[in-house]
């Protein structure tokens, strides 16, 4: 709901509802009010159909026209077509073997993923959940192969220089940093894409730097990305050298001052195929009822 100017100070904030009902579709349950997590609708008695709170406020999660079991509510902002009837035809253990094939990829193929394919994958990532249902995520692709190796060579430079300065300090030369480095700088110098592994693709997502909870609404946007990209046959890996620290991305894609870069994805088309799930460490679980 959008906010009406209010005429005198201290008056009541006036919303305009975004939410509309069709009163003959209407059964008055009540659900649309019970669902709404910012409880600006509220069920009227009899069967009246519900009505917005005078100061409430609508977070555009759609909620309310997902869940009105006659299809009496749509949302001003959101098309029709876009709220698809869910007829799950899957099961657990469809959605179980699923999620354990899912792979960190490192060997791709030269075939580039399709600009369309891209667009969809990025579609299903910007239906993620969100803090507040605020969105606030934006993204960046690289599919031009000089700008991936560019991005590469910038990761590449800063590791160089951070194992000059490990070595010039005097630190053990067994430190872990440079365990990690050494192997990275050798593989690139002979040739290799150690980083960013000869994908055909980049996916970056990045917030807003002041949003304490940005990492977390890129993370688990790419998360969707990824399984979506595995359902297509295309795989991916989330790429930590090239984010952590992120200001060598953060200068290299040309981001603002705003902005903080949480996550970059490899995306491309498997060299190898997996063909059974593999065993990880049981759940650390501490259980308090």
């Amino acid at each position: 709901m959008t906010e009406n100017n209010a005429s005198e100070a201290g008056e009541v904030r006036q919303v305009k509802p975004l939410v509309v009902i069709d009163p003959t579709k209407c059964v008055a349950c009540g659900l649309c009010a019970s669902i709404c997590p910012a409880r600006s609708i509220i069920k009227q008695e009899g069967k009246k159909p519900p009505e917005f709170a005078k100061d409430g406020r609508c977070i555009r999660c759609g909620h309310c026209v997902s869940a009105c079991p006659t299809g009496a509510l749509g949302h001003i902002e959101m098309t029709p077509e876009n709220f698809k009837t869910i007829d799950a035809t899957w099961t657990p253990e469809m959605i179980e073997t699923f999620l354990l094939s899912k792979r960190s990829v490192r060997h791709f193929t030269d075939k580039p993923v399709a600009r369309e394919t891209l667009e969809k994958l990025l579609d299903v990532a910007a239906h993620a959940p969100s803090d507040a249902n605020q969105q606030d995520r934006s993204f960046m692709v690289l599919t031009d192969r000089s700008l991936i190796e560019g991005y590469e060579a910038a990761v590449i430079d800063y590791y160089r220089k951070t194992q000059d300065e490990l070595l010039a300090s005097g630190v053990d030369p067994m430190f872990w940093k440079l365990l990690y480095i050494r192997p990275l700088l050798a593989r690139y110098e002979a040739g290799d894409h150690p980083i960013f592994r000869g994908a055909s693709s980049l996916v970056c997502a990045y917030a807003r730097k002041d949003n304490y909870f940005g990492w977390y609404n890129c993370a688990i946007a790419m998360d969707y990305l990824m399984l979506m990209a595995h359902s297509m046959g295309i795989e991916s890996c989330i790429i930590g050298f090239s984010f952590n620290p992120a200001e060598t991305g953060h200068k290299f894609l040309g981001l603002s001052d705003e902005h903080q870069l949480h996550s970059v994805v490899a995306l491309g088309y498997p060299k190898y195929r997996f063909r059974r799930t593999v065993q990880r460490r049981p759940a650390e679980v501490i259980w308090r009822s």
